[in-house]
């Protein structure tokens, strides 16, 4: 058994216990595969979809907040919580990684 796939453009199924959970990839990139592998674009969330703990922060697709992704006692899949709101003027983005809430 794999341990992912895409679902659909937006969807990653990740094997967790020998069971696929649903990944909201919610980025530009979506859900893709490159050199064989499969990857999530979560460089955008949405507030209670299901994410990835590897990626721990992230900016709403509105840029008005920053978003956590919490997982419950050991597990692997979590959702995305808010973390902060950001003020109107800068919003949130992503540079390098790294997530700036002005």
């Amino acid at each position: 058994m794999n341990d992912a796939y895409c679902v659909d453009s937006t969807t990653e199924g990740f094997c967790v216990a020998g069971v696929y959970q649903p990944v909201s990839c919610s980025g530009s990139m979506g859900c893709y595969i490159q050199s064989g592998y499969i990857y999530c674009d979560q460089s955008l969330g949405v507030l209670g979809d299901p994410c990835k703990p590897a990626d721990n922060h992230t900016c709403a697709t509105s840029h008005k907040s920053e978003l956590l992704c919490s997982v419950d006692d050991g597990g692997v899949i979590g959702t995305w919580v808010l973390q902060r709101s950001c003020p109107d003027d800068g919003g949130c983005s992503i540079m390098a990684s790294q997530v700036y809430c002005y």
